[in-house]
């Protein structure tokens, strides 16, 4: 397999659109809700279309430079010029050509604050190589996707695997109430969120050979097992990794434990409990961090434990978040939460979110009501500062906690 530059040309558009359309929702929440990929696209002038100011267009272009590394080539202030898909995808080309192919992700700060990282185009291709060849060995003839193509997970598993595959691909709505329809030889690019909706909708796949690859996000009230019963899939991927690392390894419907990519050299630390990953790139390793806790097990494959970042330290006390999300998550009365760490002047607190079962409740009441229940099942509740009450824990577009 080996990268086309004719299909990148053609792929790069929907690349930018995506970006895009994230980046302009993600400033103004409110005035860009509606803005799609499609609509920024279609656009030949986003100034005029989109209403965007000075501000607007400042920080979309600087993000763009950062995110395709422009400031290598130095044509940065192009994108302030003209701004339609068309035009940055120029500029785009015409800077990796004198410069690099290298992208920075973002990532999602499920856990934390967003961190970017740069990944060397070297990586990114060798990745969806691996991955082509394994789709092809598969008999897979179309990629469907849910997920937009800016995000590491994206990138990878849709515009780089059709530029080096070949193989076609295709949106799929996701907000929508439709069956979706797939075609024999379809390969599914979701998240556990999305196929667990489709789980509770009763959804069945289409088609006889649909295999879905599902991203590193974790199954909440279900798992890849059961997804690939219920839905109809003749098999579930589940692909574990992250935008610092991108693919570490894989794992399949009926698999308890994932598979190292071939690329991915392991070694035990100093404890037996410690892994370190390294990566080949230009003849020298380089050292992969891990977002989890990792268990290797005798047959040289892994089990995913606990996010290692789930441990913060506030006023001298360890604090495990995946615990006490479970403990907010458990109070009667309670749909849904998310409790995550910011800074309260020159201290790190505690901040929660949680969704009451019924939306028409007295919200400082309900407060109290959580406060109460916290004291005799989590002392360390008196670290939480902030409490905010709404109808849906905040999420990115690929279905993962986010900041609010």
């Amino acid at each position: 397999m080996t990268f086309d530059a004719a299909r990148y040309e053609q792929i790069l558009p929907d690349v930018i659109a995506d970006f895009v359309a994230s980046e302009l929702r993600a400033r103004k929440p409110t005035k860009f809700a509606e803005v799609s990929a499609l609509d920024v696209k279609a656009s030949s002038n986003w100034r005029d279309d989109f209403a965007l100011d000075s501000l607007d267009r400042m920080a979309v272009s600087a993000a763009a430079a950062e995110f395709f590394n422009v400031y290598d080539s130095g044509r940065e202030d192009t994108l302030l010029g003209v701004a339609n898909c068309e035009r940055w995808t120029e500029v785009v080309l015409l800077s990796q050509a004198e410069a690099t192919r290298n992208i920075t992700f973002r990532s999602s700060g499920s856990t934390a604050a967003a961190k970017h990282f740069r990944h060397p185009h070297a990586w990114l291709e060798q990745e969806a190589s691996h991955w082509a060849d394994a789709l092809r060995e598969s008999g897979r003839t179309r990629i469907v996707t849910h997920v937009p193509l800016h995000h590491i997970y994206g990138y990878l598993w849709v515009a780089m695997l059709s530029v080096v595959s070949g193989l076609p691909w295709t949106r799929q709505a996701t907000q929508s109430l439709r069956t979706p329809s797939f075609d024999n030889g379809d390969v599914l690019i979701t998240t556990p969120h999305l196929l667990e909706s489709w789980i509770a909708r009763g959804i069945s796949a289409s088609a006889n050979d649909v295999i879905a690859i599902s991203s590193t996000g974790r199954f909440v009230s279900s798992d890849a097992n059961t997804a690939q019963q219920k839905l109809g899939f003749t098999s579930v991927w589940e692909i574990y990794g992250s935008s610092e690392t991108a693919g570490l390894g894989v794992r399949k419907s009926g698999e308890a434990s994932y598979a190292w990519l071939p690329y991915i050299a392991q070694s035990n630390g100093a404890n037996r409990d410690e892994v370190h990953l390294t990566r080949a790139i230009e003849d020298k390793f380089v050292s992969l961090p891990l977002p989890d806790h990792i268990e290797r097990t005798d047959d040289g494959r892994f089990i995913v434990g606990p996010r290692n970042d789930d441990i913060v330290k506030i006023a001298g006390e360890r604090i495990d978040l995946t615990t006490a999300r479970e403990i907010l998550r458990g109070i009667v009365g309670v749909a849904d939460a998310n409790i995550r760490t910011f800074q309260d002047g020159e201290f790190t607190a505690l901040k929660a979110f949680v969704v009451p079962k019924d939306l028409s409740v007295d919200e400082p009441a309900f407060i109290d009501h959580l406060k109460q229940a916290l004291r005799g099942t989590w002392s360390q509740a008196i670290h939480v500062s902030q409490w905010n009450v709404g109808t849906q824990v905040p999420k990115n577009d690929m279905g993962k906690l986010t900041d609010w």
